[in-house]
């Protein structure tokens, strides 16, 4: 996990990967993520040549976004760090309230701590940890809150009519039970409501929500029919079809999108973030091509097909759309400057170490690479399975810097599989979501809803600052902000439903892509 840790600090920190040197030992056994949090401080204070305050100490995990997530055992390690001499505690703002027995009832921290004699205190970001243990701020507070420029606002806004229209116009020929429609409509009337009250970013995350239950309830409608029809054999034969005409697509998609020649900085930065959409479902089905490689069932045929019909309005809707918002930025004239190309390259090249170091963790330590050694027998959707592929993309990326195109592309699997890895990571530990499901619905567990919550609030925050900062700066991160907002929209929105997970696992690769997205912008200020 160091790499992994190391990545974050460094995106947090604003430096650029090819001049930070990270080196450290750690003494005595980890056999956790919940150091996760202070060693990325540790890490910060030290390229900030900063000394940590003598007597605090902290535990939590740390996410991509520099949000501090939930650990177990909260009231042992407050025993334990007043037993070595410490005064003060940080814990995730999640454990607050702990069990202090495994049949009892959660008991405030604070409480707990005062009896040891130790200040329990609670810490959302690793901006907030880096306060407390060092007495000084990461940075510079902005002066204003950030403002969506009005290009990127209306973008945002036709994007969301356009995804209610198209909900209608499919639901209008769906063969779907009753019920099933009534409720997808009914979710669309409310996302059109948010749209008309000035709420744009509700109102997508809302109807992406929608069209997303209606062309998986559509596919697989189709599906069944045609396994009535002319049988199950004929059913794989065409899910095989579909699934390699999609895979095309994705690839066509990569490489027409990685000319960033005509973009601007801002522009060319956030471009890997927005192809997110594409490459992740381009592993996702090369994985589920692999899962379905064998001999599977109708459920298992069902399954997939969900999963496909879900990644193909990935590439058909949720890219382009994407692409209107990017379009729409402000964005500072580059030139083809080569210092550009240079930098997203060394930030490639760091992601790539990042996520290997979380694939090592999920191995040796979670080991959760039964599925992924074995894609026959995984799931369809199977996030491990999709880590898996995206290792084997990571590994082809070289060291040398190349032609601008080939850098965006190169850049957009690193960080995919950097959020990936991270997210598999976190799904089975601090937040619970069990079933490492990438995109079918049945198989992620109901996770711990007040950890999720809490990192997707927390980060989207963290985001908000940040581009309120480069925004003073004369740099504009609305993509990211635009993209944030939908993904946080789309989880409070159900928040407390079945589908609650599968909304808020979205919206924390939303999140984790978006504080990644400001984090270079930040960098790239700095050091170009």
């Amino acid at each position: 996990m160091r790499e992994s840790m190391a990545a974050v600090a460094t995106l947090c920190s604003g430096a650029n990967p090819a001049d930070v040197d990270i080196r450290f030992t750690i003494t005595g056994s980890i056999d956790g993520p919940s150091a996760g949090g202070i060693l990325t401080v540790g890490i910060l204070a030290a390229l900030d040549r900063k000394p940590l305050l003598p007597g605090v100490t902290m535990t939590g995990t740390i996410s991509p976004d520099g949000s501090i997530g939930p650990i177990s055992g909260a009231p042992t390690k407050i025993e334990a760090a007043s037993a070595a001499g410490y005064t003060t505690v940080l814990l995730p703002v999640q454990n607050m309230k702990d069990k202090t027995s495994s049949d009892g009832e959660a008991s405030d921290m604070v409480a707990y701590g005062a009896k040891f004699g130790v200040a329990v205190k609670p810490v959302r970001t690793i901006a907030e940890a880096y306060e407390a243990l060092t007495g000084a701020s990461m940075f510079a507070a902005a002066s204003q809150q950030y403002s969506m420029p009005a290009p990127v606002a209306v973008a945002g806004a036709a994007t969301a009519s356009a995804l209610i229209a198209r909900i209608e116009d499919e639901l209008s020929v769906a063969p779907l039970p009753a019920d099933r429609i009534a409720a997808i409509a009914h979710q669309a009337d409310q996302a059109r409501t948010a749209l008309s009250e000035g709420d744009p970013a509700t109102a997508y995350g809302v109807a992406a929500d929608a069209y997303q239950l209606l062309v998986k309830g559509h596919g697989e409608a189709q599906a069944k029919a045609l396994i009535a029809r002319d049988g199950l054999e004929s059913a794989k034969r065409r899910l095989f079809i579909r699934i390699d005409e999609s895979l095309a697509q994705a690839q066509a998609l990569v490489i027409s999108a990685s000319d960033v020649s005509d973009l601007g900085l801002e522009q060319q930065l956030s471009m890997p973030t927005a192809l997110g959409w594409v490459t992740y479902a381009e592993a996702t089905l090369q994985a589920l091509r692999q899962s379905t490689r064998g001999g599977f069932d109708e459920f298992e045929l069902l399954s997939a097909t969900r999963v496909l019909a879900e990644e193909r309005a990935a590439l058909d809707v949720f890219f382009p759309d994407a692409l209107t918002v990017l379009h729409a930025m402000p964005s500072r004239d580059t030139s083809g400057d080569a210092k550009t190309v240079a930098f997203v390259s060394g930030y490639t090249n760091f992601l790539v170490r990042a996520g290997e170091a979380n694939e090592a963790y999920l191995k040796t330590v979670l080991r959760a690479d039964g599925s992924g050694s074995d894609p026959q027998n995984a799931l369809p959707g199977d996030l491990s399975l999709t880590t898996l592929q995206l290792s084997g993309e990571a590994a082809e990326i070289p060291l040398d810097v190349e032609t601008a195109d080939a850098e965006v592309a190169q850049s957009v699997r690193a960080i995919r599989y950097f959020v990936v890895s991270s997210s598999a990571v976190s799904s089975l530990q601090a937040l619970g979501l069990y079933g490492l499901s990438a995109a079918g619905e049945e198989t992620i567990g109901s996770g711990d809803s007040a950890a999720l919550a809490a990192s997707i609030g927390v980060g989207k925050r963290a985001i908000d600052s940040l581009a309120a900062r480069l925004q003073e700066q004369g740099l504009d991160a609305g993509y990211a902000v635009w993209s944030a907002s939908w993904g946080a929209a789309s989880a409070d929105f159900l928040q407390g439903d079945e589908r609650s997970p599968d909304a808020a696992l979205q919206s924390l690769y939303e999140i984790w892509y978006s504080s990644i997205n400001v984090s270079i912008i930040n960098a790239a200020n700095a050091g170009t």
